[in-house]
């Protein structure tokens, strides 16, 4: 874990991105000097990466190299630079942006512009991009100004015919090619119909509608078991 966060790996000079390895940890000196990744390929998407690798980092140091928890905890706060406070995009204020060294919003930039190995973000728009700070939600929904319009945040990914991502409207369109289809089942369907949605690195989860009024599930060979139950119809 800690070859991760320090250490640069080679360049395997990826034909998309000849700038940097295309595995784990590129960009390191970037996020120890500045905090965040200017404007180079993919430097939101590092940006939040590396900040998550931070936070994670700092769990495991708090139990086995407390004197190492703050500096990777206060270190997973980087994402909070590239937050800008007066982009404004769908009547939303506040969103990822990519900074120049100096910490100047990048020209040209737009929140609802996203592209492929060597844009800004990576399959995700930057307004996109924020929910993946799960480890800090309190601080981001802050940043949102608040539970309310972080709400109306959410809300607006499922307006119809937005398009805020290529579902039905790209060439990656997860709802029709079975790929994808399999992975997504996969991955979420068993967690959607108890009603639970994990969150990475923490041990909390999220509580859905579940698709059963009754569950039972039996946890590990200490015969642990554990009843979900729901007074009302999906």
């Amino acid at each position: 874990m800690k070859t991760n966060v320090k250490v640069v790996p080679y360049n395997d000079f990826d034909v998309a991105d000849h700038l940097g390895s295309t595995t784990e940890g590129q960009s390191l000196s970037d996020w120890y000097k500045h905090g965040y990744i200017p404007n180079f390929r993919r430097a939101i998407s590092r940006t939040v990466e590396y900040a998550l690798t931070d936070f994670s980092l700092s769990k495991v140091a708090n139990l086995l190299t407390p004197d190492n928890f703050e500096k990777y905890l206060n270190r997973s706060a980087g994402w909070q630079k590239i937050w800008h406070r007066d982009i404004k995009r769908l009547n939303f204020k506040k969103c990822f942006s990519t900074h120049v060294p100096n910490g100047t919003t990048a020209v040209g930039f737009d929140p609802l512009d996203c592209g492929e190995w060597i844009s800004h973000s990576y399959e995700a728009l930057p307004m996109e991009y924020a929910w993946l700070i799960a480890f800090d939600i309190q601080t981001l929904i802050t940043l949102m100004e608040g539970s309310k319009y972080a709400e109306k945040r959410l809300d607006m990914k499922l307006v119809p015919g937005l398009k805020l991502n290529s579902v039905g409207s790209g060439g990656t369109n997860e709802m029709e090619n079975p790929e994808y289809r399999q992975h997504i089942l996969r991955d979420s369907i068993k967690s959607n119909f108890r009603g639970l949605y994990p969150i990475v690195t923490q041990p909390i989860y999220l509580l859905l509608i579940p698709w059963f009024s009754n569950i039972t599930i039996s946890i590990s060979e200490n015969a642990i078991v554990m009843d979900l139950c729901a007074q009302f119809k999906r």
